[in-house]
């Protein structure tokens, strides 16, 4: 007896210690079928716990894509634990183009259910990105149904950009019979950015052969801009062999010239039109001087004539003068140009009295009487001739060089007489002497 009581004493206590040992068990159907039910919490915590962004967001994608594929509900419920913005997104994004990929329905309806905004239109495009990657024909026909227009626009973008790496004659093709103008705009645009990063030719000879007008020129412009951030000397090339199309080398050399200002210049030595090669060289130096303001400055003095170095350099140094303004000032001292040699001062003290104007007056003021105070001051009396005019006619006279007082002054009583000639003709009164000084 004792020996039948202690074998099942025994069997018992493994039976219980198996049952312990089992994963925690949960129904998932009315059909009896079960699944285990993991915590995947602690590897998020650890995860988000990485202080290194890249890091923690490539994670992320890899731990929204695991289980995503295995448990994509369980994993919807844990983006409530993740609390910095930009990661959730990673997470929500990837997770939703899996689940958009074996769920499509459950996982489309499910972001409808967000708040209104980005989020919910990237999550929604994720979904439908997956969904496209096995159908995009059911993608597109839902999301043109169901979504309302913004979502619209950029969800049928984005299943057609994935349909274009595929087939983009087919792709452009369907976004062309599209009804409402801005959405086929936008998606054929996008479409063709696609095009352009697989295969440029095909693209460009597309674009380049729609009926002339708008559109086609918006087109173009896609391809070409798209182009020429991938392979800028293809796209240049065949800008110069497509006379019809040279109207937008000016904005791709720019392009280019955020990459490698030189091989840009360099390409400027197949332009024959020499308009159109001003045109190029202005265009380079404008986004050249984002970057290195004094050496664009100094390449276009070498490049440009006379009055085209003058607005040259004013555009150039605009933003530069406006956030270093003493450091343009000393090197507007020294640099040296044939004609206009005031030309760099002029625009450095105009952009700075614009942008801070109080600092500027201030500087002015310290100064020495001699050209660069009258400089300063005409620059300062032409911000507050719209505003104050009276003030910026006191300034104006305390010019010292008599020329460059009387072109303030001038300039500064044109725009009082247009605003209030009443009061500007009793300034005048008050100081006769600017008759005798004007008629000069």
């Amino acid at each position: 007896m004792k020996t039948l009581q202690t074998h099942l004493a025994a069997c018992a206590a493994l039976f219980f210690s198996a049952f312990s040992e089992c994963p925690a068990q949960i129904p998932t159907s009315d059909t009896g079928e079960i699944s285990h039910k993991i915590d995947y919490e602690p590897e998020l915590k650890i995860i988000l716990e990485n202080p290194n962004f890249e890091i923690r967001r490539k994670l992320l994608v890899e731990f929204a894509e695991r289980i995503g594929t295995t448990d994509p509900q369980n994993a919807w419920l844990m983006r409530n634990k993740i609390m910095n913005q930009p990661d959730l997104l990673s997470f929500a994004s990837s997770l939703m183009k899996i689940w958009g990929r074996d769920q499509p329905l459950k996982a489309v309806e499910l972001t409808l259910t967000n708040p209104d905004g980005e989020f919910r239109m990237f999550i929604t495009n994720a979904a439908l990105a997956g969904w496209a990657s096995k159908d995009h024909f059911k993608a597109m026909e839902w999301a043109s149904k169901n979504l309302s227009p913004f979502y619209r626009r950029t969800a049928l973008a984005t299943i057609g950009q994935i349909w274009a790496l595929k087939n983009p004659v087919e792709a452009i093709e369907w976004g062309s019979n599209l009804r409402i103008e801005v959405e086929r705009v936008f998606y054929i645009a996008e479409i063709l950015t696609t095009w352009t990063n697989t295969n440029p030719y095909e693209a460009v000879q597309w674009a380049s052969k729609l009926p002339l007008g708008k559109f086609h020129d918006l087109m173009v412009s896609q391809v070409i801009f798209t182009w020429v951030n991938y392979y800028p000397i293809m796209a240049v090339e065949w800008l110069l062999s497509t006379p019809e199309h040279q109207w937008l080398l000016p904005a791709t050399l720019a392009k280019w010239t955020k990459f490698d200002h030189l091989a840009a210049i360099n390409s400027l030595t197949n332009i024959q039109d020499q308009k159109l090669k001003l045109s190029c060289q202005i265009a380079i130096i404008d986004e050249w001087a984002y970057f290195n303001p004094e050496a664009a400055c100094k390449w276009a003095s070498t490049q440009l004539k006379d009055e085209q170095i003058t607005n040259a350099i004013k555009t150039t140094i605009g933003n530069w003068a406006a956030d270093y303004p003493l450091e343009v000032l000393k090197w507007a001292q020294d640099i040296k140009l044939e004609t206009n040699s005031s030309a760099p001062m002029e625009a450095a003290l105009e952009s700075w009295a614009r942008a801070d104007f109080k600092a500027c007056l201030t500087w002015v003021n310290q100064q020495k009487k001699g050209h660069e105070r009258d400089i300063g001051l005409s620059k300062v009396s032409d911000v507050l001739m719209e505003t104050e005019p009276r003030t910026a006619a006191d300034i104006a006279l305390s010019i010292s060089d008599l020329a460059l007082q009387k072109k303030s002054l001038l300039n500064v009583l044109e725009t009082w007489k247009l605003n209030s000639p009443e009061n500007s003709e009793n300034w005048i009164k008050n100081h006769p002497h600017i008759l005798k000084l004007l008629n000069q």
